[in-house]
C-alpha cells in the first residue's frame, strides 16, 4: 500500500489512514485501529500515529502493550506538547491497572512541561481523581489491618507458648521459610515442605533442572558467586533496606533530612509513608523483616536442592537467618504479624506502589499463615533465653 508521507519520510497526518482511524475511534473500535496500525511499516510511524496506537492499547486493557510501546516513542517526544501527550498515556496506562500513585507521578510530569494544559488533558481533575482512589484503597487497607490484627490474636490465644508443639532446630528454621516451603516451583513433583528429612532435601533429574531453570530465568542465577550477589541485593528478599526509615519517620524521629532527596527520592519515600501509616502501629518492632528472612530461607533451600551452593553455604546462611530471627523475634505471633504486613509491602514496592495489588496479596497470604502451624507451634528463643 502506498502512504502520503512528510518532509521527514513519516506517514502524514493527510493521509487517508487518519480518516480509518478517527471512524474505528468514533465507533469505539479499538481493535480495528490496533489492525490499522500495525500493518503500516514501523518505520514511517510518526508521534501522531504511535499515540493513536498506544491510546487504543490502553483502551483495551492492554497496558503493557501501551506502556511498551510508550518506551520506544519515548526519545520523540522532545517537545513539550508531546512530552505532556507522552505523559497523559503514561499516566492513564497506569490509571486503569488502578496504580493511582504512579499514574499521578505521570500527570504530575505532564503538568510540569505544559502547566497551562494548552493539550486539554484536565490535569487537575485526573490527579484529583487518582488522589479519591489513593484515599479509598488506604481506607480499605485500615480495615484489612485491623482485622488481620484481630485474627492473629485470636489465633495464638488459643494457646500458651508452654502448649504448643515442641519441634527440631531445622523444623523451626524451615518454619522461618513458611512462604516458600508451601510453594512449588513450576516443573517440579513437589515443594519443600517441612518433614524433618527435607532439610537436607537435593532434587534430582526433571526436578533439578526445573529449579536450575528456575533461578536462571528469575535471577539471572546460575552458580555460588550469582546466588550471593542476587541474595545481598535481590530487592525481593531485601525490603527492609528500602523501608527502615519509615517508622522513625512516622514518630516523628526522622533518620535524615527528607528535603535532601531528590525529588523522585522524595516521592517514593512518600508514597511509601502513606502506604505504611494503616499498619504501622501493628508491626513489632523489627517491622516486616520477616519478609527477608522467610524468603532467604526458602532460596537458601531452593540453591542447596539444585548444588547451586554446598553443605557449608547452605548451613551458614540458615543458622545466619535462625540466629536474626531470635535476635529480632519473641515467638511466632510477632513473626507473623511481620510477614503478612511484609507480603504487602513487598507487592507494593515490586509491583510500582500498587496498593490494590498489596491488599489482595496480603488477604490471599493470610489465610494460608492463619490455617499453618504457626499458632501451634513453639518459638525457639536463644541458649540465652
Amino acid at each position: 500500500m502506498n502512504y502520503r508521507l512528510d518532509e521527514n519520510g513519516k506517514i502524514s497526518e493527510n493521509d487517508e489512514i487518519f480518516k480509518t482511524l478517527d471512524d474505528c475511534y468514533d465507533s469505539e473500535d479499538f481493535s480495528g485501529i490496533v489492525d490499522a496500525i500495525t500493518a503500516v511499516p514501523r518505520e514511517i510511524w510518526g508521534t501522531e500515529i504511535w499515540f493513536r496506537l498506544i491510546s487504543a492499547y490502553n483502551n483495551l486493557g492492554k497496558f503493557d502493550k501501551a506502556r511498551e510501546e510508550l518506551r520506544l516513542v519515548d526519545p520523540l517526544c522532545d517537545t513539550p506538547e508531546l512530552r505532556a501527550s507522552f505523559c497523559y498515556l503514561y499516566g492513564y496506562s497506569y490509571y486503569g491497572e488502578d496504580k493511582e500513585m504512579m499514574a499521578i507521578s505521570c500527570f504530575n510530569d505532564g503538568k510540569a512541561v505544559d502547566p497551562e494544559d494548552k493539550g486539554e488533558h484536565e490535569w487537575d481533575k485526573l490527579i484529583g481523581e487518582c488522589r479519591d482512589c489513593i484515599n479509598k484503597e488506604l481506607k480499605k487497607l485500615r480495615q484489612l489491618s485491623e482485622r488481620m490484627d484481630k485474627d492473629i490474636t485470636e489465633a495464638f490465644s488459643q494457646k500458651s507458648e508452654e502448649e504448643r508443639d515442641e519441634i527440631s532446630e531445622e523444623e523451626f528454621t524451615m518454619y522461618l521459610g513458611y512462604l516458600p516451603a508451601i510453594r512449588k516451583i513450576p516443573g517440579t513433583s513437589k515443594g519443600l515442605l517441612f518433614d524433618k528429612e527435607n532439610y537436607f532435601l537435593k532434587y534430582e533429574g526433571a526436578d533439578k533442572q526445573a529449579v536450575l531453570d528456575f533461578f536462571e530465568n528469575m535471577y539471572g542465577v546460575h552458580d555460588r558467586e550469582s546466588f550471593r550477589e542476587m541474595f545481598t541485593r535481590y530487592t525481593g528478599c531485601n525490603i527492609m533496606n528500602f523501608y527502615t526509615d519509615i517508622p522513625p519517620y512516622l514518630a516523628g524521629e526522622p533518620n535524615f533530612d527528607v528535603a535532601e532527596l531528590n525529588d523522585q527520592g522524595r516521592e517514593a519515600f512518600f508514597n511509601a509513608v502513606e502506604f505504611f501509616k494503616p499498619f504501622n502501629e501493628y508491626l513489632p518492632e523489627a517491622g516486616v523483616m520477616a519478609w527477608d528472612i522467610c524468603e532467604k530461607v526458602g532460596l537458601a533451600r531452593l540453591a542447596y536442592s539444585c548444588d547451586i551452593i554446598g553443605n557449608t553455604d547452605y548451613c551458614t546462611i540458615m543458622l545466619m537467618l535462625t540466629d536474626q530471627a531470635r535476635d529480632e523475634f519473641s515467638n511466632f505471633e510477632e513473626y507473623m504479624r511481620s510477614l503478612v504486613f511484609g507480603c504487602g509491602v513487598y507487592m507494593f514496592h515490586i509491583d510500582r506502589w500498587d496498593i490494590n495489588g498489596a491488599i489482595e496479596f496480603m488477604s490471599m497470604i493470610m489465610p494460608m499463615l492463619l490455617n499453618g502451624d504457626m499458632p501451634h507451634i513453639r518459638w525457639q528463643g536463644s541458649e540465652e533465653d
